[in-house]
């Protein structure tokens, strides 16, 4: 504040040109104080600085360095150098015309363009020149422009300038006709021809809509779904694109007209309102789109304020199968769409997408395509998790079974509330579901564990005892430990405490059976054998770890090194006043964990494999 007074005291010659610019003195920032004297002081710093600023930029001028000076204004004062640049032109001190013509601004590069677009972005709009002149200036800012999209400065200033001066729309639409050049200021232009002349605005729209410039043609297009139109005006521009839209056009001008007629159908509010011909015509656009109609067509289903039919949805999820892997962008909208629908009272509809999508040909798609979604759903209720999981495993095949293992987090070992009797299963369904839980879960005992309870708690009798035969031969088999987790699961369910007994008697007599039996070292595996199965469970389990790195949003954020040597480490702390650094050690501390493998995976590798292949190979029963 010292500084800024002391500025003010400096350069109260130039009070008189900085007056014009409390227009510009935001009252909010006035309303913040109570006391008149603290806005009067605040205002004079205010002032202060725009003649600061001015005085720089008389330097400027005068040393014709003006472009460099511009180029190094602090991103924080943009907009009071633009003040006082816009003072010095009013005043007939700086002649914006010979210091900002095309060919001046054609020598920056995009380095020191940045800021000078910047500056130049709040100069335009308030400057009175002709059109070519305001045209030249946004072209040349445009070419300096390396990345796609980064124009998007240049055009707004452009469109600034143009909003303020609409009467000249015409003048500068013949002229952007009349150049060679692909300019992307022609669809700004258009929005500013229809708010005085719609008839001209729509005609020539239609006109343009046939040039060879890619852009102009589709910026033509798009100017028809987001011009402010009524009567016979609306009616034209619909009609055309409703048109276009059409199979006998180009794929492009497709994908253009049914992003028009998104644009279209969002900016009316009442649904009454909407003209049913767009619905009709997205709606004939699903008959076998391409891909990049297709992607368009999905990109509509973000759009809430559309408010699609539900024929028109349902036509559209219908094409979500016909969605190839290499078709990234779309995926990514598909994956938006199911993550904004509710995945409790619209499950069936998320459901059929997300089969079709992971069964699609000839290319599938993995679950972790739709990542969003997916994390969405692991947070879901437990009840309507649990739905999902057990209707993809139901259906058989191998890709959503995968899918529905993935959406556990690795090696989970929590229990699940699983509820089988919205799915009505038969006996014969309850085993075939065992068996793909067997195929699928094995390195998710939680969740196995909860799912192969649900299915005991449903039979009663001999069926009852085979199951149990079952989960005793194969599950407790290769994970003796789990009777713990099945133990767990009576605290819920006391119904299971019988056959969680028998379990338990059976994992005994195995073991017991084992011990017993007298070693045959000839079955025993030789050190070369130990050490490549050794080296095997290592990499698996470095796969595992390195997957539940990858998957975990906690991990994700943190930043690991791995420490080669050391077991500790030695920091100094200067303290305030002394000499000397005070030594602080700190001792590493080793953590461990571990999780169980099936013992079959040790014992007989080749047996498990396929076993668990006829699993995933056995068909539901009909």
């Amino acid at each position: 504040m010292i500084a800024s007074l002391t500025k003010l005291d400096r350069n109260t010659t130039d009070r008189k040109c900085a007056s014009r610019h409390l227009s510009c003195w935001h009252s909010t920032q006035a309303a913040l104080f109570t006391d008149g004297c603290s806005a009067n002081l605040l205002r004079g710093i205010w002032m202060s600085e725009i003649n600061s600023q001015i005085s720089d930029l008389r330097d400027a001028i005068a040393n014709e360095h003006l472009l460099s000076h511009l180029a190094e204004v602090p991103y924080g004062e943009v907009e009071n150098v633009a003040s006082a640049f816009v003072s010095l032109v009013q005043d007939g001190e700086l002649d914006f015309m010979s210091e900002f013509s095309a060919r001046t601004l054609s020598g920056l590069t995009q380095t020191t363009s940045r800021r000078i677009e910047q500056v130049l972005a709040e100069v335009l709009p308030q400057i009175d020149c002709e059109p070519s002149v305001a045209m030249d200036i946004s072209h040349v800012l445009i070419d300096l422009c390396e990345q796609p999209g980064s124009e998007h400065t240049a055009i707004s200033m452009f469109e600034k300038w143009l909003d303020s001066r609409t009467s000249k729309s015409s003048e500068v639409l013949a002229a952007l006709e009349a150049d060679s050049r692909d300019s992307p200021l022609l669809l700004g232009t258009l929005l500013a021809l229809a708010k005085v002349n719609a008839d001209e605005a729509v005609t020539r729209s239609v006109a343009i809509c046939d040039d060879q410039r890619p852009v102009m043609r589709r910026h033509a297009v798009m100017a028809l779904g987001y011009m402010e139109l009524s009567g016979e005006h609306l009616q034209s521009a619909n009609d055309f694109l409703v048109k276009r839209s059409g199979p006998a056009s180009l794929e492009s001008d497709r994908v253009n007209a049914i992003s028009a007629i998104h644009r279209r159908l969002q900016g009316i509010e009442d649904p009454k309102d909407k003209p049913p011909q767009l619905f009709e015509a997205l709606q004939a656009a699903c008959n076998n789109p391409p891909p990049a109609v297709l992607n368009e067509l999905v990109h509509g289903l973000i759009l809430e304020k559309i408010k699609h039919p539900t024929s028109l949805k349902e036509s559209i999820f219908a094409l979500i199968p016909n969605v190839q892997a290499d078709q990234a962008q779309t995926i990514d909208l598909i994956d938006m769409v199911l993550y904004g629908l509710d995945l409790d009272t619209e499950r069936d509809l998320v459901l059929r997408v997300i089969k079709g999508m992971l069964t699609g040909d000839p290319q599938a798609i993995g679950i972790d395509a739709i990542d969003s979604t997916k994390h969405k759903l692991a947070g879901e209720p437990p009840s309507v998790l649990c739905w999902y999981i057990v209707e993809l495993l139901l259906d058989g095949r191998q890709t959503l079974g995968e899918a529905a293992a993935r959406v556990f987090p690795p090696l989970d070992v929590k229990l699940y509330p699983f509820d089988l009797a919205p799915h009505d299963l038969s006996e014969d369904e309850l085993f075939y579901l065992v068996q793909k839980v067997f195929a699928y879960l094995m390195l998710y005992r939680g969740p196995a564990v909860s799912l192969l309870a649900a299915c005991l708690e449903l039979l009663s009798g001999d069926a009852l005892k085979a199951m149990e035969d079952e989960i005793a031969s194969f599950w407790l088999g290769n994970y003796p430990g789990d009777i713990a987790l099945f133990e767990s699961v009576l605290d819920t369910s006391s119904k299971l405490k019988p056959s969680v007994k028998r379990l338990k008697k059976a994992r005994d007599e195995y073991l017991n059976g084992l011990s017993d039996g007298q070693g045959n070292d000839a079955f025993k595996p030789s050190p070369p054998e130990r050490q490549a199965q050794w080296d095997r469970k290592r990499k698996e389990q470095h796969q595992i770890a390195k997957q539940a790195h990858k998957s975990s949003v906690f991990l994700s954020l943190i930043h690991t090194k791995t420490m080669l040597y050391g077991r500790g480490a030695v920091s100094y702390v200067y303290g305030s006043g002394a000499d000397e650094p005070t030594r602080h050690e700190m001792l590493y501390q080793s953590h461990e964990s571990s999780t169980p493998i099936p013992r079959m995976e040790v014992h007989c590798p080749e047996r498990l494999a396929y076993l668990r292949l006829r699993f995933r190979l056995e068909e539901r029963p009909q």
